[in-house]
C-alpha cells in the first residue's frame, strides 16, 4: 500500500515538473506573484525577451493547468486580466525557498 502511494506521488510531481518546465513558465508564474492582476501588456513589458506567440501559449496552458485565471469582465473595453488562482499562490513559499536554494548554490558567480 505505501508503493502505490509513493507512485502516486511520483506521477503527481511529475506531472507538475512538466507543466512547470516549459521555458518561460516560471518566469510568469514568478512576475505575477508581485502584481495582483496583469494584463498581456503588463508581461511584454516586464519580460522583453519572451515572444507573443510563446506568451500566449504559456499564458493558455497556466489557465488550463488552474494556475492562472483569465479575467475578461470587462469585455466591452475587451481588456484580459490574468491572475494567479490559489492553486498558483500555494507555490509562493516553495517559490522563495528554491530561489533562496539557487542563490546558495549559484554557479554563475
Amino acid at each position: 500500500m505505501e508503493n502505490n502511494n509513493h507512485t502516486h506521488n511520483t506521477q503527481t510531481i511529475n506531472e507538475l515538473f512538466k507543466t512547470l518546465s516549459k521555458k518561460w513558465t516560471l518566469v510568469i508564474i514568478y512576475e505575477m506573484f508581485h502584481h495582483d492582476m496583469m494584463r498581456f501588456k503588463d508581461f511584454e513589458k516586464q519580460l522583453p525577451d519572451i515572444n507573443s506567440r510563446t506568451l500566449t501559449n504559456r499564458l493558455k496552458e497556466l489557465e488550463e493547468d488552474g494556475f492562472i485565471i483569465r479575467d475578461t469582465s470587462l469585455k466591452a473595453s475587451k481588456i484580459i486580466n490574468y491572475k494567479l488562482s490559489t492553486k498558483a499562490k500555494d507555490l509562493f513559499d516553495s517559490f522563495m525557498a528554491l530561489g533562496m536554494w539557487a542563490q546558495k548554490w549559484d554557479t554563475t558567480k
